[in-house]
């Protein structure tokens, strides 16, 4: 079904997620024209944010957007997120309280000077100084488990993440940094990957529940990631009939008892692919499907190289001058998913599409 284009009711929650192969949007509605943004990514022909272009065709001013969520730094997740934040004026901005060591040392410089110097090799750390550039005078609020970012007409939104450990390993981690002794901090301030100081959010409206995965793992520390999140005793225990899968599908963001205890039997699943890495793999959306009622992908997953073969001596060269690579495809994929009293309501752009 083609996606819809009038706004939703003003009853209907919806959950767009946007996804070129490699990148991740999720615009939802909340309810009486209120809109959310989760992460952000560009389109390669304008690189402007869907976001902007998807509430434009819907006909939604920017001052719409009450809250604008960063789950992470990584590049994939915040592709144009200093001209979203410039575009939705009203929105407060949400990012991680649990920052890592390199993002730590960025928050502080771009506040204490004018301009900062920032690796743009360093998404994590470029785009912060972007982002708080932008932000100027608004007000940045830190994540942690259990905070209410939303609460209005029976709506909650709630953080399941990042958990305690995690902000308190980041802050020991730039403590110890600055006091030059890092070593007495190791066993606490291990280096912390970003996803698991990614934020997932639980949305409730009282009859329907839905679960946005981010990129949060699972980690072997009980207090870091979805284990940290099953362990709260706090965290709100409705079921979701609707879930964005932790990153891409893979392995290391599943977790046998989040889909027991935290998701409705047979939900609906979507998910963004992750190029660079071939998530998900044939495995992955055999585990996904198999607990799923449908899953849907904003793109074909990648099941091996598209370089073009070249010889030897042209890959060695091209490796000497370029970091990175991956293929362009030059188009987004769109899953629209608008959920009234339980029943969802599926629509898809021609690039996204059910798991075979």
């Amino acid at each position: 079904m083609a996606i819809n284009l009038q706004p939703p009711a003003a009853s209907e929650i919806e959950i767009s997620l946007f996804g070129p192969g490699t990148g991740e949007c999720i615009v939802a509605h909340l309810g009486d024209n209120e809109w959310m943004v989760v992460d952000s990514c560009t389109a390669y022909n304008t690189g402007q944010p869907v976001a902007l272009k998807y509430l434009a065709e819907l006909g939604v001013d920017p001052g719409q957007v009450k809250l604008i969520v960063i789950t992470h730094f990584h590049d994939d997740h915040t592709a144009g997120m200093s001209i979203l934040v410039d575009a939705c004026s009203k929105a407060e901005i949400y990012i991680s309280g649990a920052l890592t060591h390199e993002e730590s040392i960025a928050f502080v410089l771009a506040h204490a000077m004018d301009d900062v110097l920032s690796d743009r090799h360093k998404p994590s750390t470029y785009e912060l100084a972007k982002l708080l550039k932008s932000v100027g005078d608004r007000h940045v609020r830190f994540v942690t488990e259990n905070l209410v970012l939303y609460r209005k007409d029976g709506l909650e939104i709630n953080a399941l993440s990042p958990s305690a450990r995690a902000v308190t390993q980041s802050r020991a981690s730039f403590a110890a940094s600055l006091l030059e002794a890092e070593t007495n901090f190791r066993k606490l301030a291990n280096k912390l990957h970003p996803n698991l100081c990614a934020i997932a959010l639980h949305i409730c409206n009282g009859s329907d529940t839905i679960l946005l995965g981010s990129d949060l793992e699972v980690s072997s520390d009980p207090a870091l990631g979805w284990t940290a999140v099953l362990q709260n005793k706090i965290r709100p225990t409705t079921t979701a009939k609707l879930f964005k899968v932790p990153h891409h599908g893979s392995q290391n963001g599943h977790c046998d008892k989040v889909v027991a205890s935290m998701l409705k039997e047979k939900p609906l699943s979507i998910l963004t692919t992750f190029n660079r890495s071939s998530l998900p793999r044939a495995a992955d959306l055999a585990r996904i499907k198999g607990y799923s009622s449908e899953l849907y992908h904003t793109t074909p997953p990648k099941v091996k190289s598209s370089f073009p073969n070249r010889s030897r001596a042209v890959e060695e060269s091209i490796a000497q001058v370029v970091k990175s690579r991956r293929v362009v495809t030059g188009y987004i994929g769109h899953i629209q998913v608008r959920i009234v009293s339980g029943v969802c309501i599926v629509c898809h752009n021609e690039h996204a599409s059910v798991a075979a």
